[in-house]
């Protein structure tokens, strides 16, 4: 293998010259600068203005939407069919639970008034095939 000596192979410039006594001059430069009284003076406020802004628009929006928006339905709001498709779906719920969302007025309603007369009683269970089977059971 060829030995590589990096004294031997021309070099590449990399094409950043500094100027002649730069490094000499840079830290009288830099102190004439900042000792200088030409300062422009930004406020913060100026500066942040509309950051301000939209931090109160924020605000805004979230205050009404507290105030003015309804916190929760109530069980009158809901609908019959769908608190009849999520009883259907639910099938964990006990019936304390469901009577916890009926009142009398629903309790009322639920009750039926059968008024069937005696022949049309006698009929029935007379026509039924299986009366031995209510019998002995």
């Amino acid at each position: 293998m060829n030995e590589f000596k990096l004294d031997n192979q021309p070099k590449i410039e990399t094409g950043f010259k500094v100027p002649k006594d730069y490094f000499d001059t840079l830290s009288e430069k830099i102190t004439s600068k900042i000792s200088s009284d030409n300062h422009d003076v930004i406020s913060l406020y100026q500066r942040n203005k509309q950051l301000i802004y939209a931090v109160a628009a924020v605000l805004v929006l979230a205050i009404n939407i507290i105030f003015f928006m309804p916190s929760s339905a109530k069980v009158s709001d809901i609908d019959e069919a769908t608190f009849e498709h999520y009883i259907s779906y639910n099938t964990k719920i006990t019936p304390y639970e469901l009577a916890e969302y009926l009142d009398n007025e629903d309790i009322e309603k639920l009750k039926v008034d059968f008024k069937i007369s005696d022949t049309v009683l006698e009929e029935s269970v007379l026509n039924n095939l299986d009366i031995e089977n209510y019998i002995l059971n």
